[in-house]
């Protein structure tokens, strides 16, 4: 069996760390990868009055439903009627279904629950950069009628 010299070796190991020295400044060429999602924020805003006098109505519970069906935010209303929610979603174009039911019985008056359906199209969001698309204001003012039973 024959030796392996010392040179041969050395020059071996010469070669294999020009190798991976090569491979080494070419991965640091390599472009730098991003991992994220887009995202938006969706600004919902409005007022609950009662429809016959106008008046704002406190402690309505206001939901936000994304494509009619899953329940994406929820407040309550306070004293001036007014309610707010800021949503982080990814952009797209969206049917959103608010409700607004009264849930505190006769303390603020009787109210008949209410929904109503608002669009958001992604071309309407503005101030994005990179992976954050924007944002939009969804305002929606309701008026409640009494509920007379």
């Amino acid at each position: 069996m024959k030796k392996i010299t010392p040179a041969l070796v050395k020059t071996f190991d010469k070669v294999i760390v020009l190798f991976l020295g090569f491979l080494g400044l070419a991965t640091r060429c390599m472009p730098v990868a991003e991992y994220g999602t887009p995202h938006a924020d969706y600004h919902f805003r409005g007022d609950i009055t009662n429809k016959g006098n106008k008046e704002p109505i406190e402690n309505i519970q206001v939901k936000v439903y994304q494509d009619d069906t899953l329940l994406i935010g929820q407040s309550v209303t306070d004293s001036a009627g007014a309610y707010a929610m800021d949503i982080d979603l990814f952009p797209l174009n969206y049917q959103f279904r608010i409700t607004a039911e009264d849930t505190d019985g006769a303390e603020s008056g009787l109210f008949a629950s209410k929904d109503t359906v608002v669009s958001a199209e992604i071309s309407d969001l503005s101030g994005g950069d990179g992976w954050y698309e924007g944002e939009m204001e969804i305002r929606t003012d309701i008026s409640l009628e009494e509920d007379l039973q």
